[in-house]
């Protein structure tokens, strides 16, 4: 077929050194999928397999040990959704609820999402932290974008996922998710189909 719709010997030396070459790429590649060197569904989940590996790796079981508190949230990359931000976790009527305090103020338009994403930090550290009840996130709101002090009480925003909350929406007790790795990256798949 193709030496139909070429006219000289050199160019059909080309095109069979081009399928050559991609027959040896389509081979090549079908190795690396068969031997799990190439993430076979998309690149996204390639991402998050790496997260659940470095993040549930932190998996924190106790409470006191705030060094390890922070190194889970620094992992988590917290600072890059919310910015700089404050935690305090405290029992507050028998649960203990890790509170955190956003510095920067969110666009009112942004609302919605931002807390969409917290809602999915906050499930995470649900899995990861076994002894917290609740995860509460406070905020600035703003309706231009400006930096607003946060004693400004009439546009704070404050929002909370506790451990029932999180079992309704996954299905099962968060806490599951926890347990390894696998379980980990099976609460990140349940969270991007939502």
């Amino acid at each position: 077929m193709v030496h139909g719709l070429v006219k000289d010997k050199k160019t059909v030396k080309y095109v069979s050194v081009a399928l050559a070459a991609a027959v040896v790429l389509v081979a090549v590649g079908a190795l690396a999928l068969l031997s799990g060197g190439v993430d076979t569904v998309n690149g996204s989940e390639g991402a998050s397999r790496q997260y659940a590996e470095k993040v549930s790796a932190l998996r924190v079981d106790d409470l006191t040990d705030t060094a390890a508190v922070a190194t889970l949230l620094e992992a988590m990359e917290m600072e890059s959704l919310a910015g700089k931000y404050s935690v305090e976790i405290a029992p507050e009527s028998d649960v203990y609820t890790l509170s955190l305090v956003v510095e920067k103020s969110v666009k009112a338009d942004n609302k919605a999402s931002f807390d969409a994403k917290m809602g999915e930090k906050a499930q995470q550290l649900l899995a990861l932290i076994p002894q917290l009840g609740k995860v509460e996130w406070t905020y600035s709101l703003s309706s231009d974008g400006a930096e607003e002090k946060q004693e400004n009480l009439e546009n704070q925003a404050s929002e909370s996922i506790d451990t029932d909350g999180a079992g309704k929406l996954l299905g099962r007790d968060v806490r599951e998710f926890g347990a390894s790795q696998k379980a980990f990256e099976e609460l990140l798949k349940i969270q991007g189909e939502n």
